[in-house]
């Protein structure tokens, strides 16, 4: 019942049932995560703290809970998020993820990659798309008419399973997204939306895009952007927001071409408007 009444936003609700849960199973995990996890939709980071502190007292080698506290307390953060917090995240919300980002959260970063790219001189059926993190397919959905052949990658089966009822890819590919890129395969775009808010450190992952690219090939995504003195930083909302100045850099140092860096809008979050930047570049 609390995670139902989680799903329809009634936190209060939600929060009672799972409170009832520890009170006959004080070692019962997943509530004090469920627990943290409202409290961090409340901006209550205090009390989500404390919850996931207690969610790590049972199981203190959780790489998870590690780091969504590193988060919180503002600690230094790792390079990325760990694997098993954004496949435990993503395979419970693959279920409601186009109906709550949509309504919700008023997402559109799929579509203003889209709208940033210049599609006027694409045929249609004539390029290769990679499609990085890839989710139901929302990204991919709007560029499936350009795409010779349209690749699916994300490390969620959950969300492997509603991309292929949407029947709009040539290949799905369910793995860790840096594990797959190859450089023997190359592309004429590359997507990433909503997928480097997960990344700190872009280095490694902008360097195997670079080699997997086409000479004059694309690469779109979306970061959440900060303005402090750091390259990057990890939110209280677990997801990692980028400068600009690191961005510009970054990507000049691995030699992309045509770099093009917009100020966006990409949800919004407890009502808030989320700011971010749209990226395009060239190799």
């Amino acid at each position: 019942l609390g995670v139902c009444y989680m799903y329809q936003e009634k936190t209060s609700d939600a929060q009672r049932y799972f409170q009832e849960v520890v009170r006959a199973n004080p070692n019962h995990i997943n509530s004090y995560l469920n627990i943290g996890s409202i409290f961090l939709k409340k901006n209550q980071l205090k009390e989500a703290a404390n919850a996931y502190k207690k969610a790590l007292t049972l199981k203190p080698d959780k790489a998870e809970i590690k780091h969504i506290l590193s988060a919180i307390e503002k600690k230094k953060p790792s390079k990325k998020a760990p694997q098993e917090f954004i496949n435990a995240l993503f395979d419970q919300y693959a279920s409601y993820y186009d109906q709550h980002l949509l309504h919700h959260l008023q997402y559109q970063a799929h579509q203003l990659i889209h709208d940033h790219l210049d599609t006027d001189q694409w045929q249609e059926k004539n390029m290769d798309i990679l499609d990085l993190g890839c989710g139901t397919g929302l990204c991919g959905n709007l560029f499936t008419q350009y795409a010779k052949t349209l690749t699916g990658v994300d490390s969620s089966a959950n969300m492997i399973q509603y991309a292929q009822y949407k029947n709009i890819y040539t290949e799905l590919v369910c793995n860790d997204i840096s594990l797959t890129l190859n450089e023997d395969k190359r592309y004429d775009l590359i997507l990433a939306a909503d997928v480097f808010t997960y990344f700190g450190d872009l280095y490694d992952i902008l360097l195997q895009c670079y080699q997997c690219l086409h000479s004059g090939a694309s690469i779109s995504f979306s970061v959440e952007s900060t303005h402090t003195h750091s390259n990057y930083i990890l939110q209280p909302s677990i997801r990692y927001a980028h400068k600009y100045s690191y961005l510009k850099s970054l990507l000049e140092q691995l030699h992309f071409s045509d770099i093009q860096i917009h100020s966006v809008t990409l949800r919004h979050q407890y009502k808030n408007p989320v700011a971010g930047y749209i990226i395009t570049a060239k190799k």
